[in-house]
């Protein structure tokens, strides 16, 4: 409903690189991962309204650096696109203009370490 948000632990997604044990996020290394998009879902159907999306991702690199690119995809088109940049929140507001599978890709950069903690969804409308 407008107003409740729902949170979904990092691992719960497709993903490669590996679990953090300290954490619980998605570790992604630079040397292993590809440059690709190699964390994705929930490609799971939403409610028609306007959603707040967040990626919390910590990362050790100097802020500004690019860490990878976040996109949002439904009904075969792009919903929303947004840079990661260490040091910067990793937020975006999309519209689903029906009741869609949404797909939420996040394509690495390979610039630094990264851990994605989680994915945080709240419905505006």
């Amino acid at each position: 409903a407008p107003g409740e948000s729902d949170e979904w632990p990092a691992p719960s997604f497709f993903h490669a690189g590996y679990t953090d044990p300290a954490g619980g996020g998605v570790a992604l290394e630079p040397d292993r991962e590809p440059a690709e998009a190699i964390f994705y879902g929930p490609n799971m159907p939403l409610e028609p309204g306007r959603y707040d999306l967040e990626l919390p991702i910590v990362s050790p690199a100097a802020p500004g650096t690019v860490l990878g690119e976040l996109t949002v995809r439904g009904g075969g088109r792009e919903l929303g696109r947004r840079r990661a940049m260490a040091g910067e929140p990793c937020r975006m507001t999309f519209d689903v203009p029906a009741s869609l599978p949404i797909r939420l890709d996040f394509i690495y950069s390979r610039e630094s370490r990264v851990t994605v903690q989680k994915v945080v969804l709240r419905r505006e409308s």
